[in-house]
């Protein structure tokens, strides 16, 4: 009988290490659409971001509709759980300040933003989505 309990609880342990959950990862590719609070245009930003621990970053492209926004800069930021907070940097100010949280699988996120300075200063402050492609 001892043998019995023992054999069944090596295979709950077993079992239950089997099947670990994967953690999520911001590493990918993802499209965020900035819209301001005060205006119709958006702001579309490709991010191909890496993360590395709770750590994110990596180089970004901005487009606004006018097509005046056109160039490059740098996402950094951090994870914890769902919870998301980012900088946007180009020529190292912080042009854009964004904070929000992700789906349980890491597939799209949400929040609000608040520009400061670089062709996005006219964008204010607002709300953002994105989405791994």
């Amino acid at each position: 009988m001892k043998i019995v309990r023992m054999a069944a609880v090596v295979a709950l342990v077993f079992l239950g290490g089997c099947n670990p959950t994967p953690s999520p990862a911001m590493t990918g590719t993802w499209v965020f659409t900035l819209s301001p609070t005060n205006s119709f245009s958006t702001v579309q930003i490709t991010a191909n971001l890496t993360q590395q621990a709770s750590g994110v970053s990596g180089p970004v492209s901005l487009a606004g509709n006018s097509g005046t926004c056109s160039t490059t800069a740098t996402m950094s930021g951090a994870v914890s759980g769902q919870n998301l907070t980012f900088i946007i940097t180009q020529s190292q100010s912080t042009i854009v300040t964004l904070s929000g949280t992700a789906n349980t699988a890491f597939t799209s996120a949400s929040g609000n933003y608040t520009t400061t300075a670089g062709c996005l200063q006219g964008a204010g402050t607002g709300t953002w989505t994105a989405v791994l492609q």
